[in-house]
């Protein structure tokens, strides 16, 4: 039979077993655990890094597919300056071949006495009486301001005008820049005439010469320069026949609004008094100071209380073959 001493040792070592048991029984599920914890933590990294991967992806495709538009414009503009310059320069030998050719033409004349001059004469046309018969009542309608608005008052509305300095001072057609007359004919547009995709914006050019011709009433000086609106920097490109810009247009940049104070006729001219005015950030200015407020602008605001302070503006639009043609704005 075993002895004591040897079963208190038999029982110290079942106890030892027992616990080293436990301790490794704990490493296990410790281990498994930490796996586990560490396989999920692993996981979600590896599913953000995609996300921020694919984000990062797109937004360097967008970049560059911005780049590329930009720089294809900017190709397309210094194609059109070498082109323009070639035009001008063919322009005035086209001149001087026709100067020499009338010079010719002249001297020929002049060596073989053809060189005679015609007169003519004018027959002026008889002035024609009308008869009204006394018992008739010939009524006119009153050409008051009602009457001109609702005749002419779209010219006015449809002049948007982006560049203040054009009611600051006093300019004829021909003293407007290209690129305002450009800016004036594209605020003319209709919505539809103008393409969004993204953030690319489009203007036919064939849409553009149009509304040009019937603003100015000719299409003397047009030419497809690059012109700025709202913030957007339009340009030709012959690839597409168009005007486009790239970009947002920048919506705290506000048109010239006109309270009209009279309209009148002088002869084939139709001139309208206004007192022109600009809303910044909510607020009204005088369109002559942009650094004074006048009033918070809202749908209840009342412009008469403060219509003194506005600058007065003269805008006058003469009769074309199709319409009314604008032909100065200038500051009263």
């Amino acid at each position: 039979m075993p002895s004591k001493s040897e079963k208190t040792k038999t029982v110290k070592n079942n106890k030892k077993t027992r616990k080293e048991l436990e301790i490794e029984i704990i490493e296990e599920i410790n281990n498994s655990m930490k796996e586990e914890i560490t396989q999920d933590i692993v996981h979600e990294i590896k599913k953000s890094i995609d996300r921020e991967y694919k984000d990062e992806i797109k937004n360097e495709i967008r970049t560059e597919i911005i780049d590329d538009i930009k720089k294809d414009i900017q190709k397309e503009q210094k194609k059109l300056s070498r082109s323009k310059t070639f035009k001008i320069f063919r322009l005035y030998l086209y001149l001087l071949v026709v100067v020499a050719c009338l010079l010719f033409i002249l001297y020929r004349l002049y060596t073989t006495d053809n060189l005679t001059i015609i007169n003519k004469k004018i027959i002026r046309p008889t002035n024609t009486t009308i008869t009204v018969n006394a018992n008739e009542k010939v009524t006119e309608e009153v050409k008051d301001l009602e009457y001109y608005t609702r005749n002419y008052g779209y010219l006015l509305e449809n002049l948007k005008i982006s560049n203040v300095e054009l009611v600051r001072g006093n300019y004829n057609f021909e003293e407007i820049s290209l690129t305002d007359r450009l800016t004036l004919a594209y605020g003319s547009l209709n919505d539809e005439d103008i393409i969004l995709d993204g953030i690319i914006h489009s203007v036919s050019e064939d849409k553009m010469r149009e509304t040009y011709q019937t603003l100015f009433g000719t299409l003397d000086g047009y030419n497809l320069e690059s012109f700025v609106v709202r913030g957007l920097n339009y340009a030709y490109s012959s690839v597409t026949n168009s005007y486009m810009a790239v970009g947002n247009e920048d919506a705290t940049v506000s048109y010239v609004n006109n309270i009209v104070i009279d309209i009148r006729e002088e002869g084939e001219t139709i001139v309208f008094d206004a007192k022109a005015y600009v809303i910044k950030n909510n607020y009204v200015y005088s369109a002559n100071n942009l650094n004074s407020r006048l009033m918070s602008a809202d749908e209840d605001m009342d412009l008469s209380k403060i219509q003194n302070r506005l600058t007065s503006v003269e805008y006058r639009f003469t009769k074309a073959e199709n319409g009314y043609r604008l032909v100065s704005i200038s500051k009263k």
